[in-house]
């Protein structure tokens, strides 16, 4: 009886639990199939008639084959069987049909049911409808699809804007080329005043247009994400200086006080794009001259260690112009935007200057803003601020020389711009003197009479009441003594009369540049002239005439448009050479198959064969003891120009506009290969060095000779064993080179590319040095564009440094 009713208690219990499983197939949110081993349907939950239409009466018998649509592939099926019935879990994916022809999307996981001899006896699957999950993971797709054919469409456009910039920069700096050096070769002839001032004009005016379309091609590379940076070490003080100079003649015909003030503890020499620095500096200090009408510009520079190594230097451009109102300060840094808008402004421009310099410093990890009362006279300060890396190699030298203890000396500064008396007082006190600051020369003069001493005056040139050559000649009347020794402050504008010679030791231009005051305030204590006195009336001519006679070279100009020609040819004359003229690349081909020249500067676009093919061509053409140094003469200003131009094989890059000073730079570095103009060979040793200060030589001797006179007694051999060292080096790290860049080492290329430009400035080799530098910056940013290039102009470079210190030492012995 007991029995009995255990078996009625586990009974009830398993039905309990078979109604439990019962209710919770039935109510499933996801369909469940159960089918025998053929695949015959044997139960479909109601989830499973919800979603196919097909009642449990129409599935019971069927195969799940009734929900199959073609879009599943035959293999599939194949793979789904063979998994299940070795007994294992199969999951996937089916695109299927419902009762109505509608298609859906199901996911499937499919288990066969075991019996106690573990053979599979039924299979169960459990399926979701996941059709809108997978419509919109298609719908993700195809809009992915989409993005990426947009983003290739906007990648050609940029690509097909990008070439149109560089044909237009190329168009239109074609007859600028023309206008500016012509114009400039015009200057240079005798003129009256009329002739002169129209001259002067068309320059002017073809500069502005060329710096309208510098700025418009700057702000089209900026926004197309094209513009990059460079990194190389720069003296900031030297930047802002360069900065000052450019806008120094404008603010003197304005007669505007220039100035600057540098944080002491800041280390001078940075790694960085020091041409993006100068061109932010030059923008703000050009607008500051140009709102300002009276009173003073003045740079200040400070700075901190920022994270990472890098310092953070915080520039400011402080002017006493016309301000900016407070309800046009939001019209600053956006494009084609000014603070005056209306049709009768004063002041024009593209309004892409201060757009592009917030852009610039933005890419050097900083930020621009600027301050304003909008009251005239108070003016605008603008800030900005940029990240950079200290030089590792600091310059040894001094920001300033001091060759003279001037400890103590008392200097009377007399000026009427408090902020020029407050740079001279910093100055002076930083080198140990002691100044007193007056802001007129009838202060000044009262307190030489009541018996103030000094033993030196610094005036400045235009102050209201009493000017500086007037209180120079008062000074010298009150103290009877005409040897006072004075130094003038001036503009550009000031030319002094020849009386005012014996009044003063030295004539020193506005803004003041530390190594040169200090340098006049030593001379004028010693009683000996300045080295270098400024002379404020500009020459006409500012290249050496000779040039063409003091290194001779043959020429060949490679250049299709005639006006080009004639400007180059034009040039070339104005520093003594005479060139050659070749069309196009084929008659360059020809003209250097009849005879050898040293120099040939190739234009970019010709007709029949451009520059680039013809250099290619010269290239597998030519022996090596013919190969001319290739100069790229070419409109085109487009980031990346200079380096496609160097790895098909050029040398150097000038672009148009020509400037006479990147004519002469790429003339100097540049040797004779033909016979008669060839270096002489190891053996002449009779012949001294050649220094490669002004010649381009491939090596200075100087450093060499500073090295044996600080060594003494012993030192002429201690040059030949460190030349000899270096030698034996430098060919072992050339192969070290060769070897690393076939492998695309760049660690043991950039080590071997820096060791080798360190040794090469200790001998010398300037050239050289320049090359390594070159190759160094390549191997740091893991690129070989341009290697071989470079590699063959530092063998090259060092076969000739090699001569000359081989014949160096064979002379010394």
């Amino acid at each position: 009886m007991l029995g009995i009713t255990r078996d009625i208690t586990e009974q009830k219990e398993a039905d309990e639990r078979v109604r439990k499983l019962s209710r919770a197939i039935e109510q499933s949110p996801v369909s469940i199939v159960i089918t025998d081993t053929h695949g015959a349907i044997e139960y479909v939950n109601p989830h499973f008639t919800r979603v196919t239409g097909y009642t449990l009466e129409e599935a019971v018998g069927n195969n799940p084959r009734i929900l199959k649509t073609d879009e599943t592939a035959p293999n599939e099926y194949a793979r789904l069987w063979e998994t299940i019935l070795s007994g294992r879990v199969w999951q996937g994916e089916f695109h299927n049909r419902r009762k109505n022809g509608e298609l859906f999307w199901e996911s499937a996981i499919i288990s066969p049911v075991l019996d106690e001899n573990q053979q599979v006896t039924h299979f169960v699957a459990v399926k979701e409808d996941i059709t809108e999950r997978k419509l919109a993971s298609l719908e993700l797709h195809r809009m992915h699809e989409e993005l990426e054919k947009t983003n290739l469409e906007l990648a050609k456009a940029s690509q097909v804007k990008s070439q149109f910039l560089a044909n237009m920069s190329h168009e239109i700096r074609t007859p600028l080329n023309a206008i500016i050096g012509m114009t400039g070769l015009l200057l240079d002839t005798p003129l009256d005043n009329e002739q002169r001032y129209f001259a002067d004009t068309v320059r002017g005016s073809g500069e502005v247009l060329l710096t309208l379309i510098n700025d418009i091609l700057d702000f089209s590379k900026i926004e197309a994400q094209k513009m990059e940076l460079e990194e190389q070490t720069f003296d900031l003080r030297r930047c802002i200086e360069e900065a000052l100079d450019l806008t120094a003649p404008k603010a003197s015909e304005k007669k505007i006080e220039l100035a600057y003030m540098i944080e002491n503890d800041l280390p001078m020499y940075m790694v960085g794009d020091v041409t993006r620095l100068r061109q932010i500096l030059v923008n703000l200090l050009s607008n500051a001259v140009k709102f300002t009408e009276q009173g003073e510009v003045v740079v200040s520079l400070t700075g901190a260690l920022f994270e990472g190594g890098q310092y953070q230097l915080h520039f400011s451009v402080r002017d006493t112009g016309m301000g900016i109102p407070p309800d046009r300060m939001n019209r600053l840094f956006q494009s084609f935007s000014q603070v005056d808008a209306s049709t009768t402004r004063k002041f024009g421009g593209t309004g892409l200057g201060l757009a592009i310099s917030k852009r610039l410093c933005e890419m050097m990890g900083g930020s621009m803003w600027a301050e304003s009362s909008g009251v005239p006279g108070e003016g605008s300060t603008f800030h900005f601020t940029i990240l950079l890396h200290e030089a590792e190699d600091q310059t040894p030298e001094p920001a300033v020389n001091q060759p003279v203890d001037l400890t103590g000396l008392r200097v009377m500064i007399v000026d009427d711009n408090r902020t020029n008396r407050e740079i001279l007082l910093r100055y002076l006190s930083s080198w140990k003197m002691v100044p007193t600051a007056y802001e007129s020369g009838p202060q000044a003069l009262e307190q030489l009479q009541n018996g103030a001493q000094f033993d030196l005056a610094i005036l400045d040139m235009q102050m209201p009441e009493m000017d500086g050559v007037n209180l120079c000649r008062s000074i010298h009347e009150l103290l009877k003594d005409k040897s006072f020794p004075s130094i003038l402050l001036s503009s550009l504008g000031y030319h002094r009369a020849q009386d005012d010679e014996a009044f003063f030791t030295a004539y020193l231009t506005k803004p003041i540049k530390p190594s040169i005051l200090f340098d006049s305030l030593a001379s004028s204590v010693n009683r000996k002239p300045t080295v270098e006195k400024v002379n404020f009336v500009a020459p006409i001519s500012t290249f050496d005439r000779e040039m063409g006679q003091k290194h001779p070279l043959h020429l060949l100009v490679v250049e299709d448009n005639t006006v080009n020609q004639t400007v180059a040819l034009s040039m070339l004359g104005r520093i003594g050479y005479r060139a050659d003229v070749a069309s196009n690349g084929i008659e360059a081909l020809q003209a250097l198959e009849r005879q050898t020249y040293d120099v040939v500067f190739m234009d970019g676009q010709m007709p029949e064969m451009d520059g680039e093919e013809a250099t290619r061509q010269i290239r597998r053409r030519l022996p090596a003891n013919r190969q001319p140094r290739i100069i790229a003469m070419t409109a085109n200003a487009m980031q990346g120009d200079r380096e496609r131009y160097l790895e098909v094989g050029m040398d150097d890059y000038i672009s148009k506009p020509i400037r006479m000073e990147e004519l002469v730079r790429t003339l100097s570095a540049s040797q004779p290969l033909s016979a008669d103009d060839a270096p002489a060979s190891p053996s002449g040793a009779e012949e001294q060095p050649v220094s490669a200060n002004a010649q381009g030589a491939p090596v200075d001797f100087t450093a060499l000779r500073e090295f044996e006179e600080m060594m003494g007694e012993g030192g002429a051999e201690m040059v030949r064993d460190l030349v000899n060292m270096y030698l034996q080096n430098a060919a072992a790290l050339i192969a070290e080179m060769h070897s690393s860049k076939a492998e695309a080492n760049f660690e043991v290329l950039r080590r071997a590319a820096h060791t080798l430009k360190g040794n090469s400035h200790q001998v010398g080799a300037v050239p050289l040095a320049e090359h390594c530098a070159e190759l160094e910056k390549l191997a740091k940013a893991a690129s070989l564009e341009g290697a071989d290039a470079l590699l063959v102009h530092i063998q090259a470079e060092f076969q000739r440094v090699n001569a000359v210190l081989q014949k160096s030492i064979q002379t010394a012995a």
